[in-house]
């Protein structure tokens, strides 16, 4: 695909193709997982997830924090605010980019 994958490509191709996924844990590794045909790559918010988009600017990006890490709603709450509040916002922008 020449463009961002989106929501509306993998519901329209549902049962139609098969689409690879991976976790990645550095920006280095979505570029290969994309390079060997990887499309949907899931990864957490930290520091490499803004060089993450900038090296696969195509792949669909599945973001979330690892398991286990949130244990209440609460604690969710505190780890999305923390994360809002020393990135100065950085973070929401990057997530504001995504096509959904």
């Amino acid at each position: 695909m020449s463009k961002r994958i989106t929501i509306y490509d993998l519901w329209s191709q549902k049962g139609k193709r098969k689409w690879a996924q991976t976790h990645i844990d550095t920006d280095r590794e979505a570029k290969a997982a994309f390079n060997a045909g990887i499309e949907i790559i899931s990864c957490e918010p930290d520091h490499y997830f803004p060089k993450v988009r900038e090296v696969v600017p195509r792949a669909f990006l599945s973001v979330g924090l690892k398991h286990g890490t949130v244990s209440s709603e609460q604690e969710d709450g505190r780890i999305v605010y923390f994360r809002l509040n020393k990135n100065g916002w950085r973070f929401l922008n990057e997530l504001s980019q995504f096509r959904i």
